[in-house]
């Protein structure tokens, strides 16, 4: 119950945002590309979970939209693909500090 309530305030705090920078500002996709891109994210989904490999359905999704925009002659906004690359960068890092501190928190209670 505490993931799935931390995946829901995440999505309900910063989705909007996500879906405002892929879908307006890192590209502008066709309906070609669009189903391209779906059709893209939802195969290589599929075979990473029957390999059994953790993957993140943002990461894929974005890799998707670039490339189905890129193949189709769509423009890519290299500035904003950045901007997402080193938010996943920092992602991490900042995941472990966090969880370091929430750990010691709850030890300490």
């Amino acid at each position: 119950m505490l993931v799935a309530s931390a995946m829901f305030l995440g999505t309900l705090l910063g989705g909007r945002r996500i879906v405002e920078k892929l879908g307006e500002k890192m590209t502008s996709l066709s309906l070609r590309s669009a189903v391209s891109s779906d059709i893209g994210s939802a195969l290589s989904l599929f075979v990473i979970t029957l390999l059994g490999i953790p993957a993140s359905t943002t990461h894929i999704k974005t890799c998707a939209i670039a490339g189905a925009a890129a193949q189709w002659g769509g423009k890519v906004d290299k500035k904003e693909l950045v901007s997402i690359a080193i938010g996943w960068i920092l992602t991490v890092p900042a995941c472990i500090i966090l969880a370091y501190f929430i750990t010691k928190t709850i030890n300490w209670l």
